[in-house]
């Protein structure tokens, strides 16, 4: 039968403890440049959005009237 031994236990515990806090250390350093990437395409795309445009139309003006001319007559009581 085999025996778990006391410093077989704390070297298990050791490791384990280690190789989660580089885990860490990663993840945080993965989801920093992750939000700092997102963060600036954000900004760009506010950017974008802030800007003002202004293009002339072009437009041909018509000689027919846009709508009938109506006269109005006064009524008096």
């Amino acid at each position: 039968m085999i025996t778990a031994s006391l410093t077989g236990l704390v070297k298990i515990i050791f490791w384990l403890i280690v190789v989660s806090s580089i885990f860490r250390f990663f993840i945080k350093l993965t989801a920093n440049y992750a939000v700092r990437k997102v963060n600036e395409e954000v900004k760009q795309q506010q950017r974008r959005e802030g800007e003002v445009h202004v293009q002339k139309e072009t437009k041909t003006r018509k000689s027919e009237p846009e709508g009938e001319y109506i006269d109005y007559i006064e009524i008096k009581d």
